[in-house]
């Protein structure tokens, strides 16, 4: 997670979203855990709300496939002819769904 952290502030969003796995010690309930969890992962999908591409954009979806914002974002700037929107609009259904 440190190399995302580093790849974050040193601009190079596409290397910080490949080299995101998932979520911190997502089982873990201490304190210290928890905090780095919600700083690691908010501050990714900020950067990529801000600034990702769709691709970027459908990698985070895939570890937080409810994450509206990111999946529309995906939809936006990805090509409406692209394999990329399809995706983006499907995934964007499934977690609109009740």
């Amino acid at each position: 997670m440190l190399t995302v952290r580093d790849l974050l502030h040193a601009g190079d969003l596409p290397g910080a979203t490949a080299a995101y796995e998932g979520s911190l010690l997502p089982e873990s309930e201490a304190p210290f855990a928890e905090e780095q969890r919600f700083v690691f992962d908010v501050s990714l999908r900020e950067s990529l709300l801000a600034r990702g591409t769709a691709t970027e954009l459908l990698r985070f979806a895939a570890v937080h496939p409810y994450d509206e914002a990111v999946l529309e974002q995906a939809v936006a700037r990805a090509t409406p002819t692209d394999p990329e929107h399809h995706e983006a609009v499907a995934r964007l259904d499934l977690a609109r769904r009740p």
